[in-house]
């Protein structure tokens, strides 16, 4: 995102705004924006689709460099973990074998870390500033709002956030921040398409950052993960970053054709959507197989790995092209469906393909004679 914005800003637009990239992950703004040794307070940060009762994912959330770090800390935690804790109880462990002063302090050593480093970026000079990212339920705006309030205590910098879509609107955000969704907020945000397949497309090239650390200058820096993902540098991600600049190249030398010196949202909006159709439902057969195999993972912590859309059996693939994805034989998932098409049976993904695109006109009529 920040290098399509420094294309974009090249061509002239928003030349005002100094752009810079912010380190950060949920390892390294989640625990250190606990001020609070509380139920409500640990189940916003463990609130998850996935089980976070494992020691590896858990101490990960919870700020630790791994699972072994935090058994030197909090032995009799790990040992009460097991397999079958959902999250709620998980919480309930923290709050009954770790006490609230041996936690806080714990959290607090963490967030001088994180001010240390917003610091250094200079996000205390008085300077106005926001945060754009990509979405999709605002925590990671609530919890740098909880640690940038810990330092400024009367909370007086209005930060807003920017983003392509919002599920849910972020909670408890000091006053004067704000969250501002660029598509749509509400738990059926009207995205292009799938949310987890833009978080591929955004995947940074370092690795996942653990934290922040001072080096011998003095200087914090971020702390990252040994290593980028090994099956996205294999699949092709520099290939696909250089694309993806190339694209918002021509954007940029495309719009001053607009004839405006502001391109409206509602115009780049429907730019995307538009473009989000064409490939999200209807992508050409060579570009359906090859992000097919884009490596992905569907945990937040992003510590599992699978091709993108599975194939599935030749007689499934009709069923599921000929009803466009509502019907289907077998209860395989498929995280892309045009992708599982192309790669099961490409007969049936032309097929696909022309009646999506009927569907789509249809669609579109039926839109304009339900217009006032």
């Amino acid at each position: 995102m920040l290098d399509i914005a420094r294309v974009l800003q090249a061509a002239g637009i928003g030349s005002d705004i100094e752009l810079r990239y912010l380190h950060a992950s949920r390892q390294a703004w989640f625990a250190p924006s606990l001020t609070a040794w509380t139920e409500a307070a640990l189940f916003r940060v463990l609130d998850e689709p996935d089980r976070l009762c494992e020691p590896e994912k858990l101490a990960r959330r919870l700020g630790f460099a791994d699972a072994q770090a935090m058994r030197r800390q909090w032995p009799t935690l790990v040992q009460a973990l097991t397999p079958t804790l959902d999250n709620r109880e998980v919480t309930h462990h923290l709050l009954r074998h770790v006490p609230a002063t041996e936690g806080l302090a714990h959290t607090t050593r963490l967030r001088a870390q994180a001010l240390d480093y917003l610091a250094g970026h200079g996000m205390f000079d008085g300077t106005p500033w926001g945060i754009v990212d990509l979405g999709w339920r605002g925590r990671m705006q609530e919890c740098l709002g909880r640690i940038v309030c810990s330092h400024l205590r009367d909370g007086a910098m209005p930060v807003p956030g920017y983003y392509l879509g919002l599920t849910e609107a972020p909670r408890d955000l000091p006053a004067r921040w704000e969250a501002l969704a660029f598509g749509s907020q509400g738990t059926h945000a009207n995205l292009p398409g799938p949310a987890h397949l833009f978080e591929m497309f955004c995947e940074a090239d370092h690795g996942s950052t653990q934290g922040y650390a001072r080096n011998a200058n003095g200087e914090v820096h971020a702390v990252f993960e040994p290593r980028p993902d090994a099956r996205m540098a294999a699949w092709g991600l520099a290939t696909y970053r250089n694309a993806v600049v190339c694209y918002a190249t021509q954007l940029a030398q495309a719009m001053p054709l607009l004839g405006a010196t502001a391109v409206p949202a509602a115009a780049l909006l429907a730019l995307t959507h538009a473009l989000g159709r064409e490939f999200f439902g209807r992508a050409d057969p060579e570009a359906a197989l090859a992000f097919a195999r884009m490596p992905c993972s569907l945990s937040v912590n992003h510590d599992d790995s699978h091709e993108l859309a599975a194939p599935l059996s030749k007689a499934d693939a009709w069923c599921r092209a000929l009803s466009l994805g509502r019907l289907h034989l077998s209860t395989q998932w498929t995280n892309w469906l045009p992708g599982s098409l192309a790669r099961s049976n490409p007969a049936a993904y032309r097929i696909y393909v022309r009646l999506h695109r009927y569907a789509d006109r249809l669609r579109r009529r039926l839109h304009g004679l339900a217009a006032p």
